[in-house]
């Protein structure tokens, strides 16, 4: 697989700004950044209100404004350091143009700088799909699809991650690829650099978001009946967990 590792971002859009946003990232900023070196692909993502209204958790002490709206994510085949190279001389271009102070002026978006997990670079760990899905992994993020679920995690116990990465790859990836909907599982990480080490989690979805993971959820206490649970709460912290689908370019009726 030539993935490497993703530029991934959280994003809030202010009230009455969600529609320029949706313009100018489809028709600038995205093609911009997608036309970098080494970036193979690029995609955003919106949870419309009903899709907020299910999110599982939010970290209000590491998210602010609910973990935002949108998910944007930046694949690349070259290193991280090669990516944030890239991608820090293409925003120092846009602001001698003036584009890119139009993103946090013009639009109002409320990132927090400050918050790590808003705006990352991930190194690729592993990727897996169902057993039916024909593709290799490598082809799923290029495919049509009805849309994604995040999870965005800070390993707390350092000494028990292998223990529960090893779990995690026999046994809870497995079991989710077998929910209806999902069809295939990406993990990444920020393991340097961090006072706590990020995990995300991103499953690709062929069936309706907000009934796939509710049917997923409803599978977790059988699971755990089944001794095929994990005490994860003692290993993991949960920043963000939650549905979202693909955007259109041009067709931005989930806001304003």
């Amino acid at each position: 697989m030539k993935l490497k590792g993703i530029h991934a971002g959280f994003i809030h859009c202010e009230p009455g700004h969600h529609k320029a946003f949706n313009q100018w990232h489809d028709f600038d900023h995205r093609p911009e950044n997608h036309a970098l070196p080494h970036i193979f692909h690029s995609q955003r993502w919106v949870a419309p209100p009903d899709y907020i209204a299910v999110r599982d958790r939010v970290d209000d002490t590491y998210f602010t404004y609910g973990g935002g709206e949108y998910f944007v994510t930046y694949w690349t085949e070259g290193t991280l350091e090669d990516l944030t190279h890239d991608m820090a001389l293409l925003r120092d271009q846009t602001k001698l143009l003036g584009r890119f102070d139009y993103e946090f002026k013009s639009l109002g978006l409320g990132r927090d700088p400050e918050r790590f997990g808003w705006d990352r670079k991930y190194d690729f760990i592993k990727a897996w799909t169902q057993e039916s899905l024909t593709v290799s992994a490598s082809a799923v993020p290029l495919m049509p699809h009805e849309g994604i679920y995040v999870v965005l995690s800070e390993v707390i116990d350092g000494t028990r991650r292998d223990e529960w990465s090893m779990w995690y790859d026999m046994t809870r990836v497995h079991d989710i690829l077998k929910c209806k909907g999902f069809m295939a599982a990406f993990r990444f990480a920020v393991l340097k650099r961090m006072p706590t080490p990020l995990v995300l989690d991103l499953y690709f979805l062929d069936e309706e978001p907000l009934a796939s993971v509710a049917n997923q959820r409803a599978q977790m206490a059988d699971w755990d009946k089944r001794g095929r649970g994990f005490p994860e709460e003692s290993v993991r912290n949960v920043l963000l967990c939650g549905p979202y689908r693909p955007i259109t370019p041009g067709q931005y009726d989930f806001y304003d």
